[in-house]
């Protein structure tokens, strides 16, 4: 009778930790398919898809245009404060040729700007199809300085990247500019400016500067550099007092404040633009 009982006991005991094993089992993989559940959301793309493998159906429903736009942008921020040459290869093939043609280059811009690129926020987004006419689309992202990030994205997680619309003339910005009128097409071309004074991009602003006044004023790109860092600020916020024409120019007066120190004194400007063929075009200011 009493090995009975102590079978009895075993077999209690056996099937006690067999439950335990079991809730134990199952409990890990609840986790596991909530931890996928979260990691799905994150990481896909904004398009409903259903895939049927050896019977099952998946299905995967992928994040909005918001949480990929923040996905993307702090993927990119990542690469360029810690991995450059991962940040390098992701660039659009076309915006590093005329921008960046070496990691040299490339690198010199990312430590000139590493305070900015360190403080990325997004401020806005919006989702385009592609106009090239390849699979995904185009994502374009502005952070809180204003600063544009455009995205071609052809996977999950995978794309290319242009990191400001000035270098590169995008088809979105070429529909804007010809739909403009000239008043307006010379304010986008000022707003490009500002958007490389910004960036410490002095090299795109002294490119459009006009020949004789360049000459008189800023005879070596070292001179344009030297004014403009003394003159502009890291963050310029740039406001629109008066406006008027003088044949073929334009002739804006700018009132241009920091951003990022509401205290400190404004700089007027005056700046003159003419527009040339396409979106080119040349400008002066007053000195």
């Amino acid at each position: 009778m009493e090995k009975y009982k102590k079978v009895v006991i075993v077999i209690i005991i056996v099937l006690i930790i067999m439950i335990g094993v079991m809730l134990s089992l199952m409990l890990i993989i609840k986790e596991n398919e909530s931890k996928n559940e979260i990691q799905n959301e994150q990481t896909n793309t904004a398009v409903y898809e259903r895939k049927k493998y050896e019977g099952y159906e998946f299905q995967m429903i992928n994040v909005d245009t918001a949480t990929s736009a923040r996905l993307y942008l702090e993927d990119i921020k990542t690469d360029l404060l810690y991995n450059i040459e991962e940040a390098y290869e992701k660039l659009n093939i076309d915006y590093k040729q005329a921008k960046f043609p070496t990691l040299e280059r490339f690198q010199e811009y990312v430590e000139e700007n590493r305070d900015r690129i360190s403080s990325i926020t997004i401020s806005s987004y919006q989702r385009f199809p592609r106009e090239d006419g390849k699979n995904g689309y185009q994502l374009v992202a502005i952070d809180t300085n204003n600063n544009y990030y455009i995205f071609n994205v052809t996977a999950v997680m995978q794309y290319d990247v242009l990191l400001d619309v000035y270098t590169v003339d995008i088809p979105m910005f070429i529909e804007q500019y010809n739909s403009a009128t000239d008043a307006e097409k010379a304010a986008l071309n000022l707003q490009k400016v500002f958007s490389a004074i910004n960036n410490k991009d002095y090299q795109y602003v002294y490119n459009k500067l006009d020949s004789t006044f360049k000459q008189n004023n800023f005879p070596t790109l070292a001179d344009f550099e030297t004014y403009a860092e003394n003159t502009f600020y890291d963050n310029n916020s740039v406001g629109y007092t008066n406006y008027q024409t003088n044949g073929d120019l334009h002739i804006f007066e700018l009132n241009i404040t920091d951003k990022s120190n509401a205290t400190s004194p404004a700089i007027t400007k005056n700046f003159i633009m003419q527009l040339l063929d396409g979106t080119d075009f040349v400008m002066s200011f007053s000195v």
